[in-house]
């Protein structure tokens, strides 16, 4: 989890019923990932059909391209965002979805 400490993300808490589909409708993030845990090794893309799984410094090489990336951790219910330019705009559609 050490590399992607490293970018300023926003950090969000998100409800168990999340919408997540409707979510990354209107979201738009150029990439998303999910992983278990905070600090698990593996994240897998799920805003696309293929099956794509990197390492954490290959996302981290992603926000440093200024990529607009989501990481959804499933265990504790928490998605970091970063590379958006709006913040209240990104809290607004978390708060309705």
């Amino acid at each position: 989890m050490n590399e992607l400490n490293k970018y300023g993300e926003i950090t969000f808490t998100i409800k168990r019923d999340f919408k997540l589909t409707n979510f990354l409708i209107k979201c738009k993030p150029k990439y998303m990932f999910k992983t278990t845990h905070v600090g698990g090794v593996d994240f897998e893309q799920i805003n696309t059909n293929s099956n794509v799984t990197l390492k954490e410094i290959d996302v981290a090489n992603l926000i440093k391209s200024k990529n607009t990336v989501i990481v959804l951790y499933e265990a504790e219910h928490k998605m970091d965002c970063y590379n958006f330019e709006d913040e209240s705009k990104l809290l607004s559609m978390v708060i309705t979805y």
